[in-house]
């Protein structure tokens, strides 16, 4: 009997749930309307994989904080746009992206988050299988966005493997990003309040 259970709840697949899906997807849109395919693809790949890949030296990631952190009175928030603190990622919040700006005028330590960086990135990572549920979601958005470049987009990265990329050129240029994606579990850690 126990094993039938353990079996069962082995083979059965992930939820999918593309509505959920859309509305994360529609609202990213919605918060950054420069953005493209690259943009809508990492946004899931962060969601489903939490952070770009496993960080095996420290002392790398530490200096790329170091230069990031003292590069940002250089690259000021664009006007008109003001990230949220923490933004959480589809499909379940299970990661967030800490964005730096806030973090750092809240008086957060960029030590503490460089810490919940690395963890998350040599932590465990989602199931690839919400890269297609995030698909079905975009296939729904039609005609409401041209969705073909982002497909495309998908169709090559599956091909890949699921590897992370980089944001687009247009994005960077509107809203020069500058976060961390962390583990959830680590917000309290940080002082920080986990969005809803």
């Amino acid at each position: 009997m126990v094993l039938s259970v353990l079996a069962a709840l082995l083979i059965t697949p992930p939820v999918c749930d593309v509505a959920a899906w859309r509305a994360a997807l529609d609202a990213h849109w919605r918060e950054y309307p420069r953005a493209e395919a690259a943009d809508l693809y990492k946004l899931t790949h962060h969601g489903i994989m939490g952070s770009e890949h496993a960080v095996p030296d420290t002392a790398t990631v530490n200096a790329w904080m170091r230069r990031e952190v003292a590069g940002l009175p250089a690259h000021p928030e664009p006007a008109g746009h003001r990230a949220a603190l923490v933004q959480s990622l589809p499909p379940t919040g299970r990661f967030v992206r800490v964005h730096l700006r806030p973090f750092l005028a809240r008086g957060g330590h960029p030590e503490q988050l460089l810490q919940a960086f690395v963890a998350t990135a040599n932590g465990p990572k989602g199931d690839t299988a919400q890269f297609a549920c995030a698909e079905s979601a975009i296939r729904t958005m039609v005609p409401a966005r041209d969705t073909t470049a982002i497909l495309s987009l998908f169709a090559a990265r599956r091909r890949a493997g699921f590897p992370a990329i980089n944001h687009s050129d247009a994005y960077e240029a509107a809203y020069a990003p500058a976060y961390r994606v962390v583990a959830r579990e680590w917000l309290n850690r940080l002082n920080l309040t986990p969005p809803r």
